[in-house]
């Protein structure tokens, strides 16, 4: 099939599918979309709160408990620890399947009985102010949390150790008010840069070290403001300009951007790349029209900060999600479609929330769990047929 052009029918503009689009929709054996790419990652958007925090009681325990959930919601919010303790279980909120009822009526019947937990923080430690925790410890609002440690306030910190007021940034250790930088250490007021240590206030840098105020160095050290300087230079630099002064910083920043005006700009961010478009793209192939891809992915399309995406499109805030669609927040899972929060997980379909389970559609709440439908548990044969 040839590539096609269609208005959205939500904001009426024109996008384009092509071969690749089709044969991965046939695939999925899902409908071709009707809303561009730009319209369907809002609504996926819409249906995550990842930074407003709310003190309200917990429906279990009636304490009260930090959530991402106002008190008026619909559905029953626990604490963490209550919702992932072994004194309950989701399937016994099961709804028996009406097929002369439409589907996504009971599925959302389904979602506001089954209680949710108060914040998602899983396998981790000492993060009870984060959301959207996985695998860390000791982290302090920070709001999309992966695998870190002793980081403090920011957005989207993975792989991370002792940061502080960081957005988006990817295996960095020491590192303060940096934005979008990855692979490095004691980096300090840094945006755009890639495998730079003990520097501050640089810009488009990759393999830096011992720099200040730079824009746009290739494997550089002692270099200040993009000129070249001896060891002994850099010394006395920061002994008349200590960091520990907010003038000297303001001083470097107000430099660097007097340098980055004069510079060309980079069209797009990103490296060891083959057949990408979009931006902030690192090792991957064949991923189009994506945005933060901070390792590793493969003929994917439509996806927005995801780790690993493989033979996958329309993914947000996830991790190694391979062979699935319209997935929102979820993680080393594949062959998945419509779902929210399904970790660990495969042939997972139009469900929310769900640890360790297979083969389950229209389901919330479930931990290792096979061949169920809106919580009900049947037997292979009957969940085929159904």
């Amino acid at each position: 099939m040839q590539s096609e052009t269609r208005q959205c029918n939500k904001c009426k503009n024109d996008f384009t599918l092509d071969q690749d689009d089709f044969s991965f929709y046939e695939k999925m054996k899902v409908p071709v979309p009707k809303n561009c790419p730009t319209c369907r990652q809002q609504q996926r958007m819409l249906y995550r709160n990842f930074k407003t925090l709310y003190k309200r009681p917990s429906d279990k325990s009636g304490k009260m408990i930090v959530s991402m959930y106002n008190p008026d919601v619909l559905f029953p919010v626990w604490d963490i620890s209550e919702w992932w303790a072994d004194d309950w279980e989701a399937l016994s909120y099961a709804i028996d399947l009406n097929l002369s009822v439409p589907f996504l009526k009971q599925d959302y019947e389904l979602f506001n009985k089954v209680p949710r937990f108060s914040i998602m923080n899983t396998k981790s430690e000492n993060c009870e102010y984060s959301n959207f925790t996985l695998n860390s410890k000791n982290c302090y609002l920070i709001f999309g949390c992966v695998e870190n440690e002793n980081c403090d306030y920011g957005h989207i910190v993975w792989n991370s150790t002792d940061c502080v007021d960081n957005l988006y940034v990817y295996k960095c250790e020491l590192c303060y008010e940096c934005i979008d930088c990855l692979n490095s250490n004691k980096l300090l007021y840094s945006q755009e840069c890639e495998s730079c240590a003990d520097s501050i206030g640089l810009y488009d840098c990759r393999d830096c070290i011992n720099c200040i105020g730079c824009v746009g160095l290739r494997h550089k050290s002692y270099n200040i403001f993009n000129k070249q300087v001896t060891k002994e230079e850099y010394k006395k630099f920061l002994e008349q300009h200590p960091l520990n002064d907010e003038v000297s910083i303001i001083y470097i920043l107000n430099k660097k951007e007097e340098l980055r005006k004069k510079m060309p700009a980079r069209a797009i961010f990103g490296s060891h790349n083959n057949n990408v478009s979009g931006d902030h793209i690192y090792n991957a192939r064949n991923v189009q029209q994506s945005f933060d891809i901070k390792n590793n992915g493969e003929n994917s399309r439509y996806c927005f900060t995801v780790n690993k995406p493989v033979e996958s499109q329309d993914i947000s805030f996830s991790v190694g999600v391979e062979y699935s669609y319209q997935v929102l927040a979820g993680g080393s899972s594949s062959n998945s479609i419509g779902v929210h929060l399904v970790f660990e997980s495969n042939y997972i379909y139009y469900s929310d929330t769900c640890y360790n389970c297979k083969n389950c559609f229209g389901c919330f709440g479930l931990r290792n769990k096979e061949y169920c439908i809106l919580n009900k548990q049947y037997t292979k044969e009957e969940y085929k047929k159904l």
